[in-house]
């Protein structure tokens, strides 16, 4: 969980430097929109539900595998 918090902060952190807002729109079926506001300009921009859970499950798989590795390496 500190490992995905960091991550979450650090992203945040860094669309912030950026002045890069992102705000949840709605959801329409399987699409997901959020407003995209940078420098004064706004877009729409939507995802599939179904790519976010991919991503979701690959970023979690990875998470996993630093902390198995993690543990291995104190368990020696």
């Amino acid at each position: 969980m500190d490992r995905i918090t960091k991550d979450m902060y650090a992203l945040r952190k860094e669309l912030s430097k950026r002045n890069i807002k992102v705000v949840n729109d709605e959801q329409i079926d399987l699409v997901i929109y959020h407003k995209i506001i940078c420098r004064g300009y706004e877009e729409r921009f939507g995802m599939v539900r179904d790519v976010v859970r991919s991503e979701i499950s690959i970023r979690l798989t990875k998470y996993l595998e630093d902390m198995t590795n993690s543990l291995r390496q104190s368990m020696k």
